[in-house]
């Protein structure tokens, strides 16, 4: 998903798994939300080789955002906007989908890591329901 020259994703075809979560004990959704957090943060690592470099601005622009109020598994992994010292970047969704040498830099990891990701957490909830 893109908006105002910055890319995000959701994780849409791990929701099944994870409509499950709401059910569970607090100490199974706090597990859950650490290996999303873990993994989306691996992610963003991941993306950033993938990134092309200028000035750097664009790479220093990834990040996970975590979830607020009372969303539980709602992490959004973004690339532009305001990077941490202070630059802003509205050239993100022009470089993910067009730059010749870093086209779909986000969506590479995206593809290539969510069936792991929802393997643990299928894992994670497995464990958590064969306990109970």
């Amino acid at each position: 998903m893109a908006f105002g020259g910055v890319v995000t994703f959701k994780l849409e075809g791990i929701l099944p798994t994870l409509k499950q979560l709401k059910t569970m004990d607090e100490n199974v959704q706090k597990q859950v939300r650490a290996t999303l957090q873990t993994q989306l943060e691996s992610w963003v690592i991941d993306a950033k080789a993938f990134t092309p470099v200028d000035t750097g601005a664009l790479q220093e622009s990834g990040r996970v955002l975590k979830p607020r109020g009372t969303s539980l598994i709602k992490f959004q992994i973004v690339f532009g906007g305001v990077t941490r010292k202070g630059k802003f970047v509205d050239y993100a969704l022009e470089v993910h989908e067009n730059h010749p040498t870093g086209s779909n830099f986000l969506g590479k990891v995206v593809e290539a890591r969510s069936a792991q990701l929802e393997a643990l957490l299928t894992k994670d909830l497995n464990t958590a329901i064969n306990k109970a």
